[in-house]
């Protein structure tokens, strides 16, 4: 690996790693028992290792440039925090645009529990399906999957919390501004019946699960695997 690709390496490892320590250090102070005698250790450990690094080796990296570009191409989406405390419930969501061209800018669920994608359709017409969730509008950029008898594919998705039913479909899901993924299999929700949707705001949910049987049965490939095997994220 070329000289200067591991010092920039370096540098960033070392500026996530005191952006970090700082923002501990501020929760420490606002909140004293937040942290574990362990944690606080590991802190002091990383320090120290810091002030051992010589860091006249990085003169020659222009960090503002080096920021500008990290935050370009790997920086992707900011993601939000939400807590039902009557449920004892935390989710992050983020928001991603479906379509081509499209204005389809909607909030998804990353949940590593399941290997689905699916969003709420604008043909939805459950109550849950009301005006504090965005849904999708069909693109130019939509195709529908078909089933064995060349029918638009159907599909329910269960979860403890309740169910979907959906019709599938591929479309291409933009993450921030720059990462395309394209032709990803999406189930576009025409009923909903997952009372603890009226609580959060997100509108779908992109599974970052592995691939289940149920999954290999259909033919479709998991979020993740898409952006593995097309080299999407190398």
């Amino acid at each position: 690996m070329n000289k200067n690709i591991i010092q920039i390496y370096i540098f960033v490892f070392i500026l996530l790693l005191k952006e970090h320590i700082v923002i501990l250090k501020n929760e420490e102070f606002t909140n004293p028992y937040s942290i574990r005698k362990k944690d606080m250790k590991a802190i002091v450990n990383v320090n120290n290792k810091l002030k051992s690094i010589n860091i006249h080796k990085l003169d020659n990296i222009n960090k503002k440039d080096l920021l500008r570009s990290y935050n370009e191409n790997y920086i992707l989406i900011k993601l939000k925090k939400q807590d039902i405390f009557s449920k004892k419930l935390s989710t992050y969501y983020g928001q991603v645009q479906i379509g081509e061209q499209s204005e389809n800018n909607l909030n998804v669920l990353f949940d590593t529990g399941s290997s689905e994608v699916w969003i709420l359709n604008d043909t939805c017409k459950s109550s849950l399906c009301n005006n504090i969730h965005s849904k999708y509008k069909r693109t130019k950029s939509f195709v529908y999957k078909y089933d064995k008898k060349g029918l638009p594919s159907a599909i329910e998705i269960f979860y403890l919390s309740g169910k979907i039913v959906a019709f599938e479909g591929y479309d291409t899901i933009y993450l921030g501004k720059k990462l395309k993924i394209p032709h990803t299999n999406i189930s576009f929700a025409t009923k909903v019946d997952i009372p603890v949707l009226e609580e959060f705001k997100w509108d779908g949910i992109i599974g970052l699960g592995f691939e289940n049987g149920d999954s290999i049965k259909r033919g479709i490939k998991p979020f993740l695997d898409i952006l593995k095997d097309d080299k999407i994220l190398t």
